[in-house]
Order: structure tokens, then sequence, then C-alpha cells
């Protein structure tokens, strides 16, 4: 695989993820109307919207970390962030069977996973959108460091999503138009 291809992988697995993050935000209000209707049904709802959305990140996750492995090498930071991510979704599932059994274990498990995940957040987004930038030197990768970093605003990542696919987009036309690719790591 070549580097392009990687950057290829992570315009795919960004774009994935910016529509899991836009259904899942679509669903809520669903989610809240079913809510007022039926408690049951919201449960419901909202147990399924869970589980679609962490299966729907494991899926973006899978090109991100092979994306993240060919412009960065293996054991770069931002690849062991997608791999972590893709161990925190599978956690993150196994919280809700083992929460139905057992709420205390669930809760413990659902905890390892939040801590899974925020270690993926910073290693896979926060640092690997810093070192696409100092790499290609595309804005959208800056600006989605910044907004990624801001993450406890919730509407920065969503919009650093976006720029991430924005600027793998705009990685792959600078290196089609320079006819080189820079040597992988």
């Amino acid at each position: 695989m070549s580097e392009l291809e990687g950057l290829l992988e992570l315009q795919a697995g960004f774009k994935l993820q910016a529509y899991a993050v836009i259904g899942l935000l679509a669903l809520i209000p669903l989610a809240v109307v079913l809510g007022l209707a039926s408690l049951a049904l919201a449960v419901i709802v909202i147990v399924v919207v869970a589980i679609v959305v962490v299966l729907a990140n494991l899926f973006a996750l899978i090109p991100i970390w092979r994306g993240y492995s060919e412009v960065f090498g293996k054991g770069s930071l931002p690849a062991v962030g997608a791999e972590l991510g893709l161990i925190a979704a599978a956690v993150g599932l196994l919280s809700l069977l083992v929460s139905a059994l057992w709420p205390p274990a669930g809760d413990l498990i659902n905890l390892a996973a939040g801590v899974l995940g925020f270690v993926s957040y910073v290693l896979a987004y926060i640092i690997g959108a810093r070192q696409l930038y100092l790499k290609y030197e595309v804005d959208s990768f800056h600006t989605a460091f910044i907004l990624f970093v801001l993450f406890f605003l919730v509407i920065p990542p969503i919009i650093g999503i976006w720029l991430m696919y924005k600027g793998s987009r705009d990685a792959i036309r600078k290196i089609e138009q320079s006819g080189t690719a820079s040597p992988s790591f």
C-alpha cells in the first residue's frame, strides 16, 4: 500500500465516521420524542442507536487505522490510537451485554471503554491531526487539531472529523499534483 492509498483509507474512514456522528445526532430528538410517549420504547431506541454507532465507529476505525499505518507506520501514535479505538468500541459493546446481566460489572467495563476511548481520541485524533498537518501542511488538519483539543465543547470534534476528511482529500490532491509521494516511515 502506498502513501496515497493510506490517505484514501483515511478519507474513507473519516467520511464514514462523519456520517455515523450525523446519524447519531439526528436520532437524539427521536429518542426524546419517543421518551415522552413511552419510556420503554425510548430505552430500546437508545440501546439500538448506541449499538449502531459503536458498529459504525468500528467500521470507520478500520480504514483510519490502515491509513495511519501506511502514512506514519504501524507503530505510530495515531495508528496505535486507532487500534485502541477498535478495542474501546468492542469493550463498549461488551459493556452493553454485561450491564444487562450484572450492572456493577457492566459499569466497570463501561468505565474501561471510556478510558480506552479517551486515550484513543487523544492519539488518533489530536496527535493524528497534528502529525498530518506537520507532514502535509494542509490547513484543514491544523484546524481539526485545534477543534479536537476543544473536544469538551462537543461540536468542535464533529466539525473536526469533517475537516480530517477534507484535509485527507486536499493532501491526496497535493500528492497527485506533485506526482511524488513522500517516503513512508
